[in-house]
Formats: C-alpha cells, sequence, structure tokens
C-alpha cells in the first residue's frame, strides 16, 4: 500500500488498485514512474514516446534489433528475398496468439505492415512498397518497385512493425484504434486506465517467447513480474521521494536536479540506458508568419547559445553535449555547423536578420510543456532570447500530452495556432538525413512545422539510395550546408538521460525503450 500521502494524492485514482488483487503479490507488481501522462493507445496515433512503449508492451513486432543493430526474427520465423531483391517472402511463427485467444495469421502480419507504413519514418518510400499479397495462413510476402533496405526500417527499434488483428490494423491511420487487443508479452487493461494518473498492464500468460536469449530488442521476451503499473506523478519530487522509499520501482527518466541526491540513496541505483542520447531541438511553425520568412528563422538562431539552454536546462554536464549538427553528434553523418553558430549568441546580428526578414511585431506562441521540466526551461530561455531582440512572445502554458496534440494545428498563433515548441528525440531516431523527422521537407509529409524545400527533399531520397559511401557522404554535406541557411529547426543539443530504480530490479535490458520483459523483482 502507498505509503506517503503526496504520492497518493499526485497518483489520484490510481490510489483505486494501490494495492494489488488478491491474485497478485505485492513483489509481483512493477509500479513506474513515466515522463507524462499516457493519452493515446494507438501506438500509430502520434510520435510521442509513450504510445510507442505501449506498442512494445502489449504487441509483438514482425522484426526487432539485436545489440550489434542487425535484424533479427521476431513474429517472423523466416523470410527469403528474390534474386531480382524485390520480393520479400515472410513466414511467421506458428502457435501465436492475440489476447483475445484469436489466432496470429498472414493476414494479420500483412495488413500490419500496411499499417506500420504509413506512420513510420518509413512514410516516404512507402510508395515503393507495390504490393502486400497473402500466400496462406502462415506466409506473406511485398513486392518493392526498386530495391531498397526496407527491413532496416521495419526492424527498427523506432520504426517497429506491431502486429495487431486485421481488423484493427485495418483502421484509418487519420483514425486512433480504440482498444488493444495485442499479440505481445502484457495485457493492457482498458477497463483500469485512468488518463492523468494510470495505466496498466498485466503479464499475458498465453505469450510464446522465443527461444533464443534476450538480446537487446530481440529474443525471448519471458516476463517475471506479474502486473506492471505506469503512474504519473506530475510533481517530479514526490516521484523521487516515492522512489526512495519504495513506493514505486523505477522512474524511467529522472531530472537532472534530483541525480546526485538519488545517487547517495539506499537502495537505488542511477544509470543512462541510452548513451547515443536526445537530440533537444527548437521547432518553428513554417506556415504561418514570421517563420515563413528564412531571415527571422536565422534571427532565432542567432540567438542561440547551445550551453547556455543545456547548462540551465540540464546543468551536469555530465548529462549534455553542445552539439551544432542537424544529426545527434554520436552519427557518423553528423556534421556540425563552422564558426561559432550555435555556441555562441550573436545579438546584433538577430536583430539585423529581424530587420532585413522585415518582422512586423507579429505574436510569437511558444508551447511550453510545464510537466516536463528541461522542455519548460528550453521555453524560458527562448522566451527571452527573442524578447531580447524585440519580438513580440507569448508563453503558452501546457502539458506534453497536450503539446503533442496542439502542435498539429496549423492555424495562425492568434486563432489558437503556435509558433514554437521544444522537443527532444532519441538520437538513434535522428542519427541520418533520412530518418530525422524534423529534415522531412515536403510539406504535405513533413513533420509539424512543415518545411518545404524540394532540393534538400531531393537530397533526402538520394542518400536512401546511395550504394557507394563517398557519394552518400558527398550528398550528406550537401544536405547539412542547405540546411545550415534554410533553418529547418534549430538544434539545442544533445542531452542523456537517466532512468533511477530500487536495487531489488534486476536485468533492465539497456535501451531507449523501457523494457519490461526479462527483469525480475526479488
Amino acid at each position: 500500500m502507498l505509503k506517503n500521502t503526496a504520492v497518493a494524492a499526485a497518483l489520484g485514482a490510481a490510489m483505486v488498485i494501490s494495492q494489488p488483487s488478491s491474485s497478485l503479490s505485492q513483489e509481483k507488481t512493477l509500479r513506474v514512474s513515466m515522463l507524462y501522462d499516457l493519452n493515446l493507445i494507438d501506438p500509430y496515433a502520434q510520435t510521442g514516446y509513450l504510445p510507442r512503449y505501449l506498442g512494445f508492451m502489449a504487441y509483438d513486432t514482425l522484426f526487432s534489433i539485436n545489440s550489434k543493430g542487425d535484424i533479427a526474427p521476431q513474429v517472423a520465423d523466416s523470410w527469403s528475398l528474390s534474386p531480382d531483391k524485390l520480393v520479400h517472402t515472410i513466414k511467421i511463427r506458428s502457435g501465436l496468439k492475440f489476447h483475445d485467444g484469436s489466432p496470429v495469421t498472414a493476414a494479420d502480419v500483412a495488413a500490419s505492415v500496411k499499417r506500420a507504413l504509413q506512420r513510420n519514418r518509413f512514410v516516404h518510400f512507402a510508395s515503393l512498397v507495390t504490393s502486400v499479397d497473402v500466400v496462406d495462413d502462415q506466409t506473406f510476402s511485398f513486392t518493392l518497385s526498386r530495391e531498397f533496405k526496407i527491413l532496416d526500417y521495419l526492424a527498427n527499434i523506432h520504426t517497429p512493425t506491431f502486429i495487431m488483428p486485421k481488423a484493427d490494423a485495418e483502421t484509418p491511420i487519420t483514425q486512433s484504434i480504440s482498444k488493444v487487443n495485442g499479440s505481445g508479452p502484457f495485457i493492457f487493461r482498458h477497463d483500469l486506465w485512468k488518463p492523468g494518473s494510470r495505466a496498466i498492464f498485466d503479464k499475458n500468460p498465453d505469450y510464446a517467447p522465443r527461444s533464443e536469449a534476450p538480446d537487446f530488442m530481440s529474443g525471448g521476451k519471458h516476463v517475471n513480474v506479474d502486473r506492471v503499473e505506469w503512474v504519473y506523478i506530475a510533481d517530479k519530487r514526490t516521484a523521487v521521494s516515492a522512489l526512495k522509499k519504495g513506493e514505486i520501482d523505477w522512474i524511467v527518466s529522472v531530472q537532472p536536479e534530483y541525480i546526485a541526491d538519488l545517487k547517495k540513496s539506499e537502495g537505488v541505483e542511477v544509470a543512462v540506458f541510452d548513451d547515443s542520447g536526445f537530440d533537444a531541438v527548437l521547432r518553428m511553425n513554417m506556415t504561418q508568419p514570421p517563420f515563413d520568412n528564412v531571415k527571422i528563422r536565422q534571427a532565432v538562431m542567432a540567438t542561440v547559445d547551445q550551453e547556455e539552454y543545456l547548462g540551465l536546462a540540464i546543468g551536469d554536464p555530465e548529462y549534455y553535449k553542445v552539439c551544432a549538427s542537424y544529426l545527434v553528434c554520436r552519427s557518423p553523418w553528423a556534421v556540425e555547423m563552422p564558426g561559432t553558430t550555435l555556441r555562441k549568441k550573436d545579438l546584433p546580428l538577430a536583430r539585423k536578420l529581424l530587420k532585413e526578414g522585415g518582422y512586423k511585431g507579429e505574436k510569437i506562441v511558444i508551447l511550453d510543456a510545464q510537466d516536463i521540466p528541461s522542455i519548460h526551461q528550453y521555453a524560458l530561455i527562448t522566451a527571452q532570447n527573442l524578447r531580447s531582440i524585440g519580438m513580440n512572445v507569448e508563453v503558452r502554458p501546457t502539458d506534453q500530452a497536450t503539446l503533442l496534440t496542439s502542435r498539429a494545428r496549423r492555424t495562425p498563433p492568434t486563432e489558437g495556432g503556435w509558433s514554437i515548441f521544444h522537443a527532444a528525440s532519441a538520437g538513434l531516431t535522428v542519427d541520418t538525413i533520412v530518418k530525422n523527422h524534423y529534415l522531412w521537407m515536403n510539406p504535405q509529409r513533413a513533420f509539424f512545422g512543415w518545411p518545404d524545400n524540394p532540393e534538400m527533399e531531393k537530397l533526402r531520397i538520394d542518400f536512401s539510395f546511395a550504394t557507394d559511401d563517398k557519394v552518400a557522404h558527398e550528398i550528406n554535406r550537401k544536405f547539412h550546408e542547405l540546411a545550415w541557411a534554410y533553418v529547418p529547426h534549430i538544434p539545442i543539443g544533445n542531452t542523456f538521460e537517466a532512468s533511477a530504480y530500487r536495487t531489488n530490479i534486476k536485468g533492465i535490458i539497456k535501451s531507449e525503450v523501457p523494457t519490461f520483459w526479462n527483469l525480475t523483482k526479488d
């Protein structure tokens, strides 16, 4: 039973099940504090992380990635490629079931592939898939119009192919799935879900793990707890106190100001599970004045000193890195901007560019996710910097779940739209110009902010098909040079998120995605 009244108040309705039912022991329930609230359960509904984390718990994937970055089968049992490298034929494992007890068939998997291609980072190349065909109950195939490393996308941790029933997979991509009938190791308890408070997952007794040992996101997903409770505690200090007292077991993302205290706390471990880090960005709405003007985007860039942002928002240099590149600096494709750009602000230049761009005092609305301290701090720094060069700024308070919905609006800022939001994406998401969603340059498919640059979009596509490393690097360099001038977004730097957990939790797989299989709770 939760002992701290502050924790109880923060959890609100979660107190209804704060003590497991008689069929579940206290030791076999894992309580996890997530960074923000789960408000959607369709893993393809948005680019926010929690729906994707839910996806990995409730659904199995067609393929996965091992610790070496190699493609490994998951629901797939075997696959082959035609001599012309255009037809992929995949046989799925037998005996798999959905949570309602119905069998997983090739028709379900084929439909799931079609849905994945509409939403993940492969979406720009989905037109290369000319057909997806069911061969028999255990086999399906898909045909490409030209050779392409499609499995690299369908297997990637950031572009997973979640296997769902055909009826669910055929739900229009513009419409969210309202119920989760999964294929994975945990059953989402929709009847116990309380948005703003908790999400509950029970062990799936009918899940059939692969026989291989777990290896990063691949291999056997053996579940050793009966229940996982995601609890949303808006006050981060309360979450830290709850962890120290053993009232929760794991804080997935610890805010930097609490790390030193937790490192000294008995019974608590602190670790960085993803050394690729996160790439923090400042994103502008290019469909609305004034950021439809490149000069004014350049003016904002001239106000940015990454050390200022990272030092104030993160604090400890162990958990951040200045990185003046459009790709996370750990990437071999990262190209850093020359000179002092992003390393030292130049306010006189910013004012000059603002004047050249003809800024007319338009209101700048900055979305401020106040429940994520680092994002909140970025918003405040940006507001101060823009005011210092004479811009008319409004900081609009919100929370992260609302921000993820609000940023889809294309209306003017004065009519409920937005001008700027800040975000952070996992490093492996943004390590090439193809995968980095902020660098999509087709406005019909681009990420929120909607840049439009046909020349850069062509370079992205050329890069994806380049087979010669020298040619690929030349394309990559040219793209970066254009991006420095065009300013599709402004890099704020790389950060490294720490997790904190009780020492009786063993076997956590080190990954950007928090995984709840393999681990044990002593």
